[in-house]
């Protein structure tokens, strides 16, 4: 997931020297830690409400995988087959489309700012970004994920489940995924790491991007241009429904921009307008649009329970109810009075800030958490299960993911960190 770039920080907290142990020592740097790891960020200023925005996309994600096995195990205790998803959850896929807008609107902020300047922003700083800071920790997570399915004796050729697409052997996906191909080459959604899917459609996104977007500031007339944003996402929102009405719910072209690119050019049309109110001067927060917050909140969690893909009229209205609440979270996050505060309260806002960690770490985890948790506390029922999984596996996908981004993606984040760690080889070779 993309994050804001914002003021650059260099401490490491892997490297921070420790402090006397003192009362109340521990319950200090625990208080302290979002303060700590606040991301490593590049442009003068940081908005944890965007963040907060973060927090709220990865959390239905969470809940639906952990209440997916709880589910899952619910009904196999109950005699019944094991499978199907839990209906009476919103959807998980509501956070991911929340990541995509909230990626349009970072990618394209500096664009926009960039142009209304009479600037030109750095394509070749935009993509060598993109690669040293979201490549490692994704490559690496798969790498562990191939070794855990090798270890666990499971290497024999095998799809995701659903009619998704052939069998593929665990290397073949992981090498595949690398590439952030893995839809496109092998017509199905990454095996390793399933969820991984979404991060090869914001790849594909951010290719795009620099044309996308000089395509659309090269239209000078700021209405004209809206419009313009304005057909693209509803255009991309009809294409989000056709692809699967014509190809099947579970096609691989699901799993490509094809079927995602309307929250993407939201983001970037709410950054355009965005822009301009900042242009003008911020206004003050007020409650009237912690109603809108709240509203948007609403709307948010309604169309994950209405979430169609082979309907086109309903699928359709369902997006449209989706975007209005995407920009009504937006506004409500940046410009209310309590929505401010909330969204960006320090713990909201670092779980948000390590969400691209959480989201890469959440599955592998959930998997082998919900084999030990029911192989040695088998609880009886369907509903017990289903609490239970959500009680344990979200706090700990979350505390993982905090861990992975503390220790692999907030390194990551220092713009010299390549430069850093060959200086740090040479040396240890000199010594050697």
């Amino acid at each position: 997931m993309m994050r804001l770039e914002a003021g650059n920080m260099t401490s490491d907290p892997c490297t921070t020297a420790a402090a006397p142990r003192a009362p109340g020592s521990i319950v200090a740097r625990v208080i302290g830690l979002p303060a700590r790891l606040r991301r490593v960020t590049t442009s003068s200023s940081y908005v944890p409400q965007i963040d907060g925005l973060r927090f709220l996309a990865i959390m239905p994600v969470l809940l639906w995988h952990a209440t997916i096995r709880g589910h899952r195990f619910g009904l196999s205790n109950a005699g019944l087959v094991p499978t199907g998803e839990p209906h009476w959850m919103p959807v998980g896929e509501i956070g991911v489309e929340l990541f995509f807008f909230i990626s349009g609107y970072i990618i394209a902020f500096p664009f926009i700012t960039a142009a209304a300047r009479g600037r030109r922003f750095g394509i070749g700083n935009f993509y060598r970004r993109r690669l040293t800071r979201l490549e490692p920790p994704y490559i690496l997570v798969l790498l562990i994920c191939l070794a855990l399915v090798t270890l666990s004796g499971d290497a024999a050729g095998h799809n995701p489940g659903r009619d998704m697409g052939p069998a593929v052997s665990p290397v073949t996906s992981t090498l595949a995924s690398m590439v952030c191909l893995h839809a496109p080459l092998l017509h199905t959604p990454p095996v390793i790491n399933p969820p991984t899917w979404s991060l090869e459609v914001e790849v594909q996104f951010y290719l795009l991007a620099p044309l996308l977007l000089g395509g659309y500031l090269a239209i000078r007339d700021r209405v004209s241009r809206r419009l313009v944003g304005v057909v693209a996402v509803l255009v991309a929102m009809a294409a989000a429904q056709l692809v699967p009405f014509f190809r099947g719910r579970w096609d691989w072209t699901d799993y490509t921009l094809a079927a995602h690119a309307w929250g993407f050019f939201l983001g970037v049309l709410v950054s355009d307008i965005y822009a301009d109110v900042r242009a003008r001067g911020e206004p003050a927060p007020s409650r009237r649009m912690d109603g809108v917050f709240l509203a948007g909140l609403v709307a948010f969690v309604a169309s994950g329970f209405f979430q169609t893909y082979q309907e086109l009229v309903t699928g359709f209205a369902c997006n449209l109810v989706r975007a209005g609440a995407f920009a009504a979270l937006f506004w409500g996050a940046l410009q209310g009075t309590a929505s401010r505060r909330v969204t960006g309260a320090p713990w909201i806002a670092l779980i948000g800030g390590a969400c691209y960690s959480i989201y890469l770490t959440h599955v592998p985890l959930m998997v082998g958490g919900a084999r030990v948790l029911y192989a040695l506390m088998p609880f009886p029922g369907y509903c017990l299960p289903v609490v239970i999984a959500a009680l344990v596996l979200v706090p700990a996908s979350i505390a993982v993911g905090l861990i992975y981004y503390a220790w692999i993606e907030r390194p990551c984040m220092e713009p010299d960190w390549p430069a850093r760690l060959w200086a740090r080889l040479r040396r240890a070779e000199t010594r050697a």
